[in-house]
């Protein structure tokens, strides 16, 4: 009885702290995407209740009970990812950082479409700059998380764990000669599957290969829009903010 009491009061708090985070990521979207994300963020809530508060009684928090966890890498697992914020101060450029990773020309390059020779000189006839390539590797010298680390390799012992996120050729080779993927059971990088994040192609090719339902799927962002995304499949979305407030959603020790 003591368990169960300890269960309900644990799993109470994390749904306290879903409901939160949802706030959050609805506050941080445009005013024209608010409406059509609340929707998505009340089904999500609604799920993450069933999820915790009912997984003693259908078998959701035993171990054989195995769910697929999708965890985005930049800003996630590795840290000091901005290599385009040091290209920029190098050149002398000063340009909006983040709306330049929005934008069509990145989505592109990060789905593979083009070569980052062509990624510059299509930015340079834009912006009316004169950066020559190659540039994205010569910055980029990311930190793994340890803490994160530590926590996929919890979840790997009764789950899949697989990594799904945007990148570009030259940040790719550094990562996987630095071994940062080792962790994943697989990994899932934009430019080889030809889509990023937020089309919604992302998790559906992800779920397919994996095969499983969205239903089974938790995905780990910290852009907002990703986030969004995913959860409009189905997939139980969390923005990622620090790794106590993670482990706190997950239920897990902290």
């Amino acid at each position: 009885m003591k368990r169960i009491i300890r269960t309900d009061i644990v799993s109470t708090f994390c749904v306290f702290k879903l409901v939160y985070y949802h706030i959050c990521l609805i506050l941080q979207l445009p005013d024209s995407s608010r409406i059509a994300v609340i929707p998505v963020s009340l089904f999500n809530i609604f799920g993450y209740n069933i999820l915790l508060l009912g997984g003693r009684f259908c078998g959701l928090h035993k171990k054989e009970r195995r769910m697929l966890y999708i965890f985005d890498m930049g800003g996630v697992v590795l840290h000091n990812i901005f290599t385009l914020k040091d290209i920029l101060a190098a050149e002398g450029c000063d340009l909006d950082m983040m709306a330049l990773y929005r934008d069509d020309l990145m989505t592109r390059y990060s789905s593979g479409q083009i070569t980052e020779q062509q990624y510059w000189t299509e930015f340079n006839r834009l912006h009316e700059t004169e950066i020559k390539p190659p540039q994205w590797g010569h910055f980029f010298n990311p930190k793994l998380d340890k803490a994160m680390v530590d926590l996929i390799v919890e979840l790997k012992k009764n789950n899949r764990v697989v990594c799904g996120s945007n990148t570009i050729k030259p940040h790719w080779d550094i990562s996987v000669e630095r071994g940062d993927y080792l962790p994943f059971h697989k990994v899932y990088a934009s430019h080889l599957m030809g889509v990023s994040k937020p089309d919604p192609r992302f998790w559906e090719i992800i779920l397919e290969k994996e095969k499983v339902r969205p239903g089974e799927a938790v995905f780990i962002d910290d852009f907002p829009e990703n986030v969004a995304a995913a959860a409009s499949l189905g997939i139980r979305s969390i923005q990622f903010r620090d790794i106590l407030s993670l482990r706190e959603i997950l239920c897990m020790p902290v």
